[in-house]
């Protein structure tokens, strides 16, 4: 199989090359500072645990790029256009990756002069693959502002998305944004969301879900969710108020370190009381 891989990355580098230096007609082109805006560069290479799936992108200069999946099973590919950093399911069953906004409207928002809140989103997107063929579903999720795929576990994502601003967020004097969360399972369409989320993380096996929520109002509360990615349950394990967060981050702890300590030493048979001992 590696040799196959092997063999396919090859294939896939020397068809970019190739094309690069062809034109339109398929002549071979004399290379000169003209082509450097339309110039091809393969990155960002990455095959899926059991070699099933390779991801490309092909990207230039300037300009926009786009993604390629490619299937070792049957050697067919799938060509997202404007697609970037790709991640693939621990089971192979699907892939999560950017959609970016095209180049040019960028570029006409920007001779525009309009304000920088107006413009376009990228996108989130999801491809799904079929038992048989690569060419199944693209699923795209607009307004998202990351996503996270365990490496071990569960076939699930994690993506945020911005929430709808109102009048009422003008209570709250805290600064930080806040988004929406969504726990999707693509391939049995299950979601589970939170609301007013600044951070997650997944534990190492992809059972656990960490989630910190920081509630705006006149008097901002912080809360730490775990969820339960196999159950499909949600544990409330610490609530406070105030911006709990900021005290760690002086102490230059992220939520992220303070979950790993957490979910090192996971106990499924602990009370809900030993969880905010932990977090002090």
């Amino acid at each position: 199989m590696s040799k196959f891989l092997l063999f396919a990355l090859l294939f896939a580098i020397s068809s970019v090359i190739s094309y690069s230096q062809t034109d339109s007609a398929g002549t071979k082109k004399i290379l000169d500072h003209t082509v450097y805006n339309i110039w091809n560069r393969l990155e960002n290479v990455s095959i899926s645990d059991n070699g099933k799936y390779i991801s490309y992108e092909v990207n230039r200069q300037k300009g926009d790029g786009k993604l390629i999946l490619y299937s070792t099973a049957d050697q067919n590919n799938i060509t997202i256009q404007r697609g970037s950093g790709c991640l693939f399911s621990p089971d192979e069953s699907f892939a999560a990756f950017k959609i970016k906004v095209a180049d040019d409207t960028l570029r006409k928002y920007k001779f525009e002069k309009k304000k920088k809140e107006t413009f376009p989103k990228d996108m989130l997107g999801i491809q799904i693959f079929g038992d048989k063929t690569i060419k199944d579903s693209l699923i795209k999720i607009p307004k998202y502002q990351n996503f996270k795929i365990p490496e071990k576990g569960l076939p699930v994502i994690a993506y945020m998305t911005e929430i709808e601003r109102s009048k009422k967020d003008t209570l709250s004097v805290n600064g930080k944004s806040v988004y929406n969360l969504t726990v999707f399972e693509p391939g049995k369409d299950r979601k589970t969301t939170f609301n007013s989320v600044l951070d997650y993380e997944f534990s190492g096996n992809g059972k656990k879900l960490g989630v910190l929520v920081l509630r705006k109002g006149k008097a901002d509360t912080t809360q730490v969710f775990i969820y339960d990615t196999e159950k499909q349950t949600t544990e409330k394990i610490f609530s406070k108020r105030g911006d709990f967060m900021s005290s760690f981050k002086s102490r230059n702890m992220s939520f992220r370190i303070i979950l790993l300590l957490l979910f090192s030493g996971f106990d499924n048979t602990a009370t809900n009381r030993r969880y905010p001992q932990r977090l002090r």
